[in-house]
């Protein structure tokens, strides 16, 4: 096990980097139970930071500040070109468009239920279904399997929202 990695994670993580790009942006590696994740991240507003055990410490100018993340599964210059890819947005601009994409699948529905339970296991595995697999390109970035969800899910996403559908 890694020597420099915090003590709670030493049993579960079996390697990692971080390289530092420049004062507010990192990327790297993480591997866990087999699998490795690669990661950019940056942050803005920043006076200084430093890696200490694979912690990043960060001290920033005000509260106010941007933060962006990028995973890959491929290699680290992949999440970084994610990285580079994310559009600059502020967080009530972000929140508009959830909630507008969020509510153009809903309008697809009506449904009616007796009670509030199964309100909420509809709509929790209608989410689900939407967000697994990941919409990725070059890349399948989830666990679970074509096959689990040939029968279910796939066929309900073309039925809702073939666009996300022709991409998975």
């Amino acid at each position: 096990k890694n020597p420099s990695m915090p003590a709670a994670y030493k049993e579960e993580i079996s390697n990692f980097k971080i390289n530092i790009i420049n004062n507010n942006t990192w990327s790297g590696f993480i591997t866990a139970h087999n699998v490795t994740i690669f990661f950019a991240y940056t942050i803005s507003n920043i006076i200084e930071s430093n890696i200490d055990d694979a912690i990043i410490n960060i001290k920033i100018k005000n509260k106010e500040t941007t933060s962006k993340i990028a995973f890959s599964l491929v290699n680290e210059e992949e999440a970084i070109s994610r990285l580079n890819s994310i559009k600059e947005t502020s967080f009530e601009e972000a929140k508009e468009f959830a909630q507008t994409s969020w509510q153009n699948i809903l309008s697809k529905f009506n449904v009616s239920f007796n009670n509030e339970c199964d309100y909420e296991l509809f709509y929790s595995t209608l989410y689900h279904s939407l967000i697994k697999p990941g919409n990725t390109i070059n890349e399948y970035i989830d666990f679970q399997t074509m096959w689990d969800i040939y029968k279910t899910q796939l066929p309900l996403i073309m039925a809702i929202a073939p666009n996300l559908g022709k991409d998975i």
